[in-house]
């Protein structure tokens, strides 16, 4: 299966940070979602919607969207609560 298409990995930015227990606290205490990579980085997840996601919740620039969004979910990465992927 793939990407059920339900828009919830266009609803955060997600952005890799050195995985130090200062950079957990940070982001943690500001109830930002982290999560450790397998690369050895703290994934930091921040509430923000894709300015190309359309009202019907799909993208809008499908054929050219960045490589962030085509690879999504990366291997080994936990899936966004509610996420489609199947």
């Amino acid at each position: 299966m793939g990407c059920l298409k339900c828009g919830k990995c266009c609803r955060v930015l997600a952005f890799d940070v050195a995985d130090t227990a200062g950079n957990a606290e940070f982001y943690g205490v500001r109830g930002l979602r982290c999560e450790h990579t397998a690369w050895g980085m703290l994934r930091v997840w921040v509430p923000a919607v894709c300015p190309f996601l359309t009202c019907d919740g799909l993208c809008g620039i499908e054929d050219d969207k960045p490589l962030v969004c085509r690879v999504f979910p990366e291997p080994g990465m936990e899936l966004l609560d509610g996420c489609g992927y199947g």
